[in-house]
């Protein structure tokens, strides 16, 4: 992700490696 210096975006980005 682009912004994945922001707190939503990794949140996100985890919610995308728990998914396959």
């Amino acid at each position: 992700l682009a912004m994945a210096k922001d707190p939503e975006s990794a949140f996100f980005k985890r919610l995308e490696g728990l998914q396959p």
